[in-house]
């Protein structure tokens, strides 16, 4: 075909052509154009046709819409596939086609007896593209399946080198991406582009994976890179870098859940412990508190566990434990932290389990208690040099500051903490101590300053993605805008904060619960109750991105009379 298509360039140089192939034909003047799946509407519908041509009487209504999507997204809106599986509907509801696409190519296998054999099943249609490959290709393309929602080039080389040593991994998969086998996706803010399998094809390779006996080896391999992946994770996540490592394990986010699986399934608790242990404060970061305290709970339950292993993951329950209000658990998973660490002569793991102490014991209100643990953690930080520990321990002073209502203590400690954590670079904190500055100024009168740290905490909040951060944030804005006699627009940042606190099932100080209620009884005061509640229900609806900006720019502004 390409020779031929030359051939007919040349002779006529004004000939423009449209072809259409399964890759690239690789001629001079060439521009792809890749084509994709349907889009959701166009899929939905497509299958809606089938489905009543199978079945007489099927209706596309709003109660079978939404697995009817599903299907369709299962299959990457391919048209052969959703014809396949429209065409069972014969047979089946809805729901379980969409139960039996774990075996796809078992179900999708009768199509029109009058089509092209190798358009009479799903399996038939790959089983003549893969043919067609090179044997690196196959083999490549199979290892490819045991990555979860893409991959990088150097995962990929990392992991498939085991198959194919000789072999150039760069040349191998440009060949997989002409041939359309592999999609590759260039990242809004990456230079580096990411690639993926479509999950039809993703389960074609993995069936080959099995059938070649590799599967073992290329789940260990996958295991280990994500494995070191999160180790350089944990430290960067407490950096300058936090931003773009929240970016990258957000990306890797399915790849570490496979490797947990394997590591959990196979036995292996201790590189389950270690990676589970190293991706906690990404969990915590972006509000996956109950999954990701359900991995580090299955890590402990696993087996036996080296002392340093243990404590991470130890502290990693109490983290996202204390957060989601269980206060039991965070206690008891931070004493044997704690005890580890000094069995260990580790500072600034006994600072940093001394502080969470502190910290959990503000939510039962025992403050003096509080004080005493929080005064040794930041001792021993001290003394031993742990800056982050040491900011960290200034940062729950001021939530006990503001516990007690001791508002010029409170801004005192975050700027303490600021100092400390400058050659750590935690973003995160930064945020945190301009939030609780903004809420000391807030609650002390000083409403000009509150605003001036509270912009600050919605950039920085906003910036990381943080859940639990932007909620609290959203919170302390409702309360600005209600001083300021915005009532509505306080109205629905206080609903969009107890949204996003109620999304990433998290607790809340005593205290706030506090002043959350008297800004909601002011707010429904002057704007009655049922304005109030629909200000607040649309607050909860909206997405966190535009509110963003729309705080920025209410706090900016003026403070106005009236609603």
């Amino acid at each position: 075909m390409a020779r031929f298509v030359t051939r007919l360039l040349r002779g006529c140089p004004r000939l423009r052509m449209i072809c259409t192939s399964r890759e690239r034909l690789r001629v001079a003047g060439e521009h792809v154009s890749r084509l994709s799946g349907l889009v959701r509407a166009d899929a939905v519908l497509l299958f809606a046709e089938r489905a009543a041509a199978a079945r007489p009487g099927f209706r596309l209504t709003p109660e079978v819409a939404p697995a009817v999507a599903h299907v369709c997204r299962r299959l990457d809106g391919m048209p052969l596939a959703i014809e396949l599986a429209a065409a069972r509907m014969g047979a089946f509801g809805v729901a379980q086609v969409a139960e039996r696409l774990a075996d796809r190519f078992c179900l999708l296998e009768a199509g029109e007896r009058g089509g092209e054999d190798r358009h009479r099943t799903l399996r038939a249609v790959i089983d003549w593209s893969y043919d067609l490959l090179t044997e690196a290709e196959q083999t490549i393309f199979d290892g490819l399946a045991v990555f979860v929602g893409g991959f990088t080039f150097e995962a990929a080389e990392a992991v498939c080198a085991l198959l194919a040593s000789e072999v150039d991994m760069s040349q191998v998969l440009d060949r997989l991406v002409d041939k359309s086998f592999v999609q590759a996706e260039a990242p809004a803010t990456a230079a580096a582009y990411r690639y993926r399998l479509l999950e039809t094809l993703r389960d074609y390779g993995a069936r080959e994976l099995r059938r070649r006996g590799l599967v073992d080896a290329l789940r260990a391999r996958h295991g280990a890179y994500f494995q070191t992946l999160a180790k350089q994770a944990a430290d960067g996540l407490r950096g300058a870098d936090q931003p773009a490592w929240l970016e990258r394990l957000a990306a890797e986010h399915d790849n570490l859940r496979a490797a947990l699986a394997w590591f959990l399934e196979t036995g292996r608790a201790e590189e389950a412990g270690r990676l589970a242990g190293a991706i906690y404060p990404f969990w915590d970061l972006t509000g996956l508190y109950r999954e990701g305290r359900q991995w580090l709970e299955r890590a402990l339950a696993a087996g036996e566990l080296t002392a340093p292993v243990r404590t991470r993951v130890l502290m990693g329950v109490t983290t996202l434990a204390v957060l989601q209000g269980d206060a039991e658990r965070a206690t008891e998973a931070c004493a044997q932290a704690e005890a580890l660490s000094r069995a260990a002569g580790d500072a600034a793991g006994l600072s940093h389990a001394l502080n969470y102490q502190g910290f959990i014991t503000q939510w039962a209100e025992d403050f003096d208690r509080s004080d005493r643990l929080l005064a040794e953690a930041e001792a021993v930080a001290t003394e031993s040099g742990a800056a982050w520990e040491l900011g960290w321990a200034l940062i729950f002073r001021s939530t006990l500051s503001l516990s007690r209502e001791d508002w010029v203590t409170a801004i005192d400690c975050t700027h303490r903490s600021d100092a400390a954590l400058t050659p750590v670079g935690d973003l995160e904190a930064a945020g945190w101590n301009c939030l609780l500055r903004g809420g000391a100024y807030w609650v002390g009168g000083d409403h000009e300053q509150a605003g001036v740290a509270l912009r600050s905490a919605l950039v920085i909040f906003a910036r990381l993605g943080a859940v639990l951060g932007l909620s609290q944030t959203f919170m302390l804005t409702g309360f600005l805008l209600t001083n300021r006699g915005r009532h509505l627009a306080a109205a629905r940042f206080l609903g969009a904060g107890a949204a996003l606190r109620d999304l990433a099932g998290t607790g809340q100080f005593p205290f706030l619960d506090r002043w959350v209620a008297t800004a909601r009884a002011e707010v429904s005061a002057v704007l009655g109750d049922d304005r109030a509640r629909e200000a607040w229900l649309s607050g909860a609806k909206s997405d966190w991105r535009p509110l963003v900006t729309e705080g920025l720019r209410l706090i900016a502004a003026q403070p106005v009379a009236g609603v």
